[in-house]
């Protein structure tokens, strides 16, 4: 007697298909987990009578499309899982019932097109995640119905440009991904209605410089990466306005120079790296942030470091200048980080350290460096 079930584990098996209502007198089932098999189509009636129903995995299968009456009496589902399939489409139907769900893993699918219903009826849908699919057209209404999404993952597919006012209904918003995409601008609007968003994530794009007047909008942003877009060099009068930001990063884009002052209105900064770029020079007072923790400018060209560079740089425990062209090091050219533990100067051209340069750092509990000439 099976009509106390509540959890039912059936992945990793050779299930190439389902029989019609197979879990018809299960009425206390939860959790069903179909996950890692063979299946290719599902039959309507799949899940009728199974009223408690919370929780549905099948990801890791072949299906191709969703019945449309696939969700008849299963108004309490909270979370399913449908990544690593081979679905094309979505029907505004195949959800309709869905009403409290929160999570929906759609990644690693065909999917091309997002259009306005396809997701209406998930009123209560806080995480979305379509990460791996062809997606190239998305509706400026796609989620409009969609209020209560927190969390929305739309990295590597291929997306070149986006709305304006896609993600303008979405005011409880805190994560969004656009990672591995082919996005050339950003709109200055684009996230203007996100009172809410603390990470950000456009990584490996092909952004250009004009989009960094996006900083405007994000009062809240606690993370941000601008790794892999050919921006050129940062522009200060769009840094000021990131007051929250605690980590930031700057990897692969071609910056060339960092002017003076450029980051001193970030006063809550406790991670900045800048690294796989051009930078030769690291001038006086190009920092100055009292709460910074770690400085990252690894993989960069820097041949000189002027005396004051790193002034003020009162609490910071991790610098780290490997994989440059510095080849010697002077006496005061660490004034200002004698806080720091660790300190990184590997894969260098280092020939020449004076007498005094590490006179000052007594908190030093890591120094490396090996690879030079010394």
């Amino acid at each position: 007697n099976t009509r106390c079930l509540e959890v039912l584990d059936l992945s990793i098996n050779q299930l190439w298909s389902l029989p019609a209502r197979v879990f018809n007198n299960l009425f206390q089932l939860k959790s069903i987990d179909l996950s890692q098999n063979q299946l290719t189509i599902l039959p309507d009636d799949l899940l009728t009578g199974l009223t408690q129903l919370t929780d549905l995995k099948l990801k890791y299968n072949q299906i191709e499309s969703l019945p449309r009456g696939l969700f008849p009496e299963n108004s309490q589902l909270r979370n399913l899982d449908l990544s690593s399939n081979n679905l094309k489409t979505l029907q505004p139907i195949t959800f309709e019932n869905l009403k409290h769900l929160s999570f929906l893993a759609l990644s690693k699918n065909r999917i091309s097109t997002l259009g306005r219903d396809e997701l209406k009826p998930l009123i209560n849908l806080e995480h979305l995640d379509l990460h791996g699919n062809y997606l190239h057209n998305i509706a400026s209404d796609s989620f409009t119905d969609l209020r209560n999404l927190k969390v929305i993952i739309l990295s590597r597919n291929k997306i070149r440009s986006l709305p304006v006012d896609v993600f303008k209904p979405l005011e409880s918003v805190h994560e969004i991904d656009l990672s591995h995409n082919q996005i050339q601008n950003l709109d200055k609007d684009l996230f203007a209605k996100l009172p809410k968003l603390s990470y950000l994530n456009v990584t490996f794009n092909d952004i250009g410089p004009t989009s960094q007047g996006i900083f405007k909008q994000f009062g809240k942003l606690t993370y941000f990466s601008f790794e892999g877009n050919p921006i050129g060099n940062i522009s200060c009068e769009y840094l000021r306005d990131l007051k929250k930001i605690e980590h930031l990063i700057f990897r692969s884009n071609g910056i060339e120079e960092i002017s003076r002052f450029c980051f001193d209105e970030l006063k809550e900064l406790r991670t900045l790296e800048i690294t796989k770029n051009n930078i030769r020079v690291i001038k006086n007072w190009t920092f100055g942030l009292q709460k910074l923790l770690n400085l990252i400018l690894e993989e960069n060209q820097i041949e000189f470091i002027q005396t004051q560079a790193f002034a003020n740089l009162n609490v910071v425990r991790k610098v780290s200048l490997a994989r440059n062209r510095i080849s010697s090091l002077q006496a005061e050219m660490f004034q200002g980080i004698q806080s720091a533990t660790s300190l990184d100067l590997s894969h260098n051209r280092i020939s020449f350290i004076h007498s005094c340069t590490f006179e000052l750092m007594g908190n030093l509990e890591f120094l490396s460096l090996d690879s030079n000439q010394l």
